[in-house]
């Protein structure tokens, strides 16, 4: 099968989920399939020299992935450029993805939010199934976030793309039962939908002795008799508010030290609230590379997952996963009855607390630094929880097979359809 696949990003740059697409793009082609992906150049979170170093062509698998990155301008903190660039993305998709010949399948995913109508319009010019990634659900993510009203004029230009999107694939793959409810409520039907955990490499992503990590002596990080650790993207959607006022609760506790490896929107706010309230026990260090990821929540004694209140319904952080496999309690703002709280509560490896409440996020992190053993047993049950449910080729084959269902019955229906005219 010669798949197409677009990704906004992907390695060697630094963000959110970028080791599943590689992951995924990587097994599909293991089971002998076509993958040509399409991205654009690098920028995000890494260096000049790594930028000019990344080829513009490159395969892996024996050939049978081909990457093509193509010229873009880098990516910017302000939202009205980083449209710009989302949309010029678009244009760049439409233009290869016409282009490309023999294409049997379309794969994409859910970033940029409007990509889905670039993929329709590709799928009616070469008539072929399409799966949509579903990774979070716009424009109920921009409501989460602030950025959109409902009922205005963001939100209905939203709701138009989306239902067009959920429309036009074949099938629809999303990371929890809360997502899928979502879809269910928007009247997808429930036929088109696949619930697929986000994963772990659990190989990759371990523990960390902290003789043995060499963050500490690279960055100089200070050692305290429990450091928290956050890892990610300081965007609208995180809600990174919570973890800084937590941290202003906990100022007078010498014991406890807050560690915090993130770029984006909310930056430099970040740093003002810092200088502001003279949180000197709260270190700001840059987004490390995937690479690193096992030494990032090694650190921890525990690791903070946060989103702000709405959020839940809509996306499911996939950093839980990593901090659960370097073996850490997870520290969690998040909201209720979302599939999060679900497993830190049934599988004890971790505490909860509701979205943007910090006083209780402070205690729950108060709670941990006062029962270190606790915490360490809390650790002990996320990494066998990953171990047992959430490696990475049962979930990629998942995929796999969502994808292979798609164009078997897309072609049978075809061939069905010529035989009957």
């Amino acid at each position: 099968m010669n798949i197409l696949e677009f990704k906004q990003y992907f390695e060697p740059e630094i963000a959110g989920g970028i080791a599943l697409d590689a992951n995924t793009a990587e097994d599909l082609a293991e089971k002998g399939h076509d993958v040509y992906l399409f991205t654009p150049r690098p920028t995000r979170g890494i260096t000049k020299e790594t930028i000019k170093a990344t080829p513009k062509y490159e395969t892996r698998i024996d050939g049978r992935l081909k990457i093509h990155r193509y010229r873009m301008f880098g990516e910017k903190k302000n939202i009205y450029l980083r449209a710009i660039r989302y949309i010029l993305c678009a244009c760049k998709q439409l233009w290869h993805g016409l282009r490309l010949k023999n294409v049997d399948l379309i794969f994409a995913g859910s970033t940029p939010p409007f990509q889905g109508i670039v993929v329709a319009l590709i799928k009616r010019v070469k008539k072929v199934p399409f799966v949509f990634n579903l990774q979070d659900i716009f424009p109920d993510s921009m409501l989460s976030a602030g950025i959109a009203k409902q009922g205005g004029l963001i939100w209905n230009i939203g709701e138009w793309i989306a239902k067009r999107t959920y429309e036009t694939a074949d099938h629809i793959i999303v990371i929890s039962e809360a997502m899928r409810d979502n879809l269910l409520e928007k009247n997808v039907p429930k036929e088109k939908i696949h619930i697929v955990y986000n994963w772990v490499d659990e190989k990759a992503v371990h523990p960390i002795a902290r003789y043995n990590n060499s963050l500490y002596l690279e960055l100089g990080i200070p050692d305290y008799e429990f450091t928290v650790v956050y890892a990610g993207n300081l965007g609208l959607a995180q809600g990174i508010e919570v973890i800084l006022k937590a941290a202003k609760r906990l100022n007078s506790d010498k014991r406890i030290g807050f560690v915090i490896f993130g770029n984006g929107a909310n930056e430099e706010m970040v740093r003002k609230f810092l200088l502001t309230e003279k949180l000197e026990h709260v270190h700001l260090y840059p987004l490390q590379p995937y690479e690193k990821v096992s030494e990032v929540y090694s650190i921890g004694d525990a690791c903070l997952v946060c989103g702000k209140s709405g959020l839940g319904k809509n996306a499911m952080p996939s950093k839980t996963w990593s901090i659960m496999a370097c073996g850490k309690p997870i520290l969690a703002s998040f909201d209720s009855n979302s599939l999060l709280e679900k497993i830190i509560v049934q599988h004890d490896c971790g505490l909860f607390s509701k979205a943007e409440d910090d006083e209780l996020l402070a205690a729950s992190i108060m709670e941990l630094a006062q029962n270190k053993e606790r915490a360490l047993q809390m650790g002990k049950n996320a990494r066998k929880f990953i171990e047992n449910n959430l490696s990475r080729k049962p979930c990629t084959d998942k995929i796999c097979n969502v994808i292979q269902q798609a164009y078997d019955e897309y072609y049978d229906l075809k061939e069905t359809s010529v035989e009957k005219g």
